[in-house]
């Protein structure tokens, strides 16, 4: 079942989503040994999979769907996926068109998290994301351990020299705080917060400079220490640049993001403030965090973020979470634990239900 001459791998997911499957794509990519074609869409993130030893990349767009499904182009990859012996996906969401390309390209051996898949892996959403990826390389390497392959991407040499240059910006020694606070709108805390909470641990901390990694914001030159140049904005950087800062940053402060991902795998200390999503499934898994859970990221106040920071600074290595349940009242929690759980907002991480894949399988799509 293992032994496959051309197999292919298929993930197709948002750019944080691409971070927290790298453990299973470095996995699947060793178990292949320069095999294996990776099929992914091919935006600012694909230097994530440029480490990865394979036998070629295949580029293609993915068009969103409803419920956070994408639209598969079938027609482009029909020949060049001809000698396919072996798919295995690592996208949570069902649509018609991956139904349609398990027709098309018929694999010997198939594997993915919908019953139309040969070897069928449930989806299991109350564990970590990059856990249930590599679900997916557990029922061919049975054996494989996910934290032989946890670490950050690796970063092309501009960015590696753009960090430097950064650095040298500022007095020996100085320490960074890197804040990313931008992504889809109900998973963001108020820009005003992050300033004021910014200013005040600067205010505390005079050898630290915040690097600001976001697209955008209204406040920053308002704050005092930016007119004092510790506060560097670096709006509209490449990805690979602004993950590099994250990665070698002395503290990172943001929200359910990639940034915050890149910050676990490269173990930076980091704060998350986390409202609809859950942290349990989409927040720091390795990492040392405190990670603030509300139902509504709002409901996170100013002094709890800022007393989450200097908790970081005053012992490191701390993993916590510290979750609001619906009456507002705090508790502390093992990182290993679910937080509270908000609104499914399946769209931003995944889409389609097993229930939909086996109902597709049931229509007529072979089961390869």
């Amino acid at each position: 079942m293992l032994i496959a001459r051309n197999p292919v791998i298929l993930f197709a997911n948002g750019i944080g989503d691409g971070v927290m499957n790298l453990p299973a794509l470095r996995a699947l990519a060793l178990h292949f040994g320069g095999r294996a074609t990776l099929v992914t869409h091919e935006g600012e993130e694909a230097f994530f999979f440029d480490e990865l030893p394979l036998r070629g990349r295949v580029g293609v767009t993915f068009t969103s769907e409803p419920r956070g499904s994408r639209h598969i182009p079938v027609d482009q990859l029909r020949c060049k996926l001809s000698d396919c012996d072996m798919l295995i996906s690592l996208v949570p969401w069902w649509s018609p068109s991956l139904g349609e390309l398990l027709s098309e390209i018929r694999p010997a051996y198939s594997v993915g998290f919908f019953p139309a898949f040969r070897t069928y892996v449930p989806l299991n959403y109350e564990k970590h994301s990059a856990d249930l990826a590599f679900d997916i390389v557990k029922s061919l390497w049975p054996e494989a351990r996910i934290d032989d392959f946890v670490a950050p991407p690796q970063f092309p040499s501009k960015a590696q020299a753009f960090v430097a240059a950064l650095r040298g910006l500022f007095p020996a020694g100085s320490k960074f705080l890197a804040v990313h606070a931008e992504t889809c709108a109900p998973k963001m805390w108020p820009w005003d917060r992050f300033a004021r909470v910014i200013d005040r641990f600067l205010d505390d901390r005079e050898d630290f400079a915040a690097i600001v990694v976001s697209d955008r914001s209204p406040y920053l030159r308002d704050m005092r220490n930016y007119a004092q140049g510790r506060v560097l904005p670096c709006f509209g950087l490449p990805l690979s640049c602004a993950c590099a800062v994250v990665a070698s940053a002395d503290l990172f402060l943001g929200i359910d993001s990639c940034m915050l991902h890149v910050a676990d795998f490269a173990r930076t200390p980091g704060v998350g403030i986390f409202g609809p999503t859950n942290s349990a499934e989409f927040g720091f898994r390795v990492g040392p965090n405190i990670t603030l859970q509300a139902r509504a990221t709002e409901d996170t106040s100013e002094s709890e973020v800022l007393d989450a920071m200097n908790a970081m600074i005053k012992t490191p290595a701390i993993r916590v979470v510290r979750a609001k349940d619906s009456d507002g009242v705090n508790g502390l929690q093992e990182a290993s634990k679910t937080g509270t759980r908000g609104t499914d907002l399946r769209g931003w991480h995944r889409g389609g239900s097993a229930e939909e894949g086996g109902k597709m399988s049931s229509e007529g799509i072979a089961t390869a």
